[in-house]
């Protein structure tokens, strides 16, 4: 079974009720950059070739803080690092279908705000 692991170093999750509240302006720049972040991550780390879709998934999503501030794992704006990686074509889709399941996390006081995503392939 396939494992995959992706590290997005300098990003900087916002939080759903910081996006709910923002401009339908700054809620589209926040999300394309995310986007842009982890696409770049992703050629990156995996380069033009094809890693195939993977069918049924554990995602597990660790977010590292910088800030010692305390943050709901389920108030994180994950939304468009999943869409991304749909996007390149390692998942099938982001339904719950496809992912079962999904375990967010974060950890404060850490060296650096960044993403990790760890996309186990299940029977």
């Amino acid at each position: 079974m396939k494992k995959i692991k992706i590290e997005i170093k300098k990003l900087h999750i916002k939080s759903w009720n910081t996006m709910m509240n923002a401009h339908w302006a700054e809620r589209r720049r926040v999300t394309e950059t995310t986007k842009g972040i982890v696409y770049g991550t992703l050629l990156h780390q995996f380069g033009a070739k094809k890693v195939g879709r993977m069918k049924k998934v554990r995602v597990t999503i660790e977010a590292h803080f910088q800030r010692n501030n305390i943050r709901d794992p389920d108030d994180l704006f994950i939304k468009p690092v999943l869409d991304t990686i749909v996007r390149y074509g390692i998942l099938q889709d982001d339904h719950g279908d496809v992912i079962h399941p999904l375990i967010i996390y974060t950890k404060r006081n850490q060296k650096e705000d960044k993403v990790i995503v760890i996309i186990e392939e299940v029977k």
